[in-house]
């Protein structure tokens, strides 16, 4: 992804799910209005702590990527309602994001 992607700070929705993605690049982190991200179906590997300034974000999909561990970081973003990470590799989700209710 062009990191210039970084500069649509209005974005409020985002999907790039089924595009075969191995990275996000840091500059999601700026995109600070989303309230949705959806990147499942890819190749993820990593997802960058710095998504954890999306603290608007209310809809989180990762399923079916490679990711095997969440940042920590995820559990300050309170505003999730809908989080899919299944079909991934995860070693163990965080305590912070394990303890939430449901």
């Amino acid at each position: 992804l062009p990191a210039e992607l970084g500069e649509l700070v209005l974005l409020q929705r985002l999907c790039f799910a089924g595009n075969m993605l191995s990275a996000l690049p840091a500059e999601l982190s700026r995109l600070t209005n989303l309230v949705e991200l959806r990147m499942d179906h890819n190749q993820l590997q990593a997802l960058p702590a710095s998504l954890s300034t999306l603290t608007l974000l209310h809809t989180l999909t990762l399923a079916d990527n490679r990711v095997p561990i969440i940042p920590a970081e995820f559990g300050l973003i309170s505003t999730i309602t809908t989080l899919a990470i299944h079909d991934n590799p995860l070693v163990m989700p965080p305590k912070d994001i394990a303890a939430r209710p449901t």
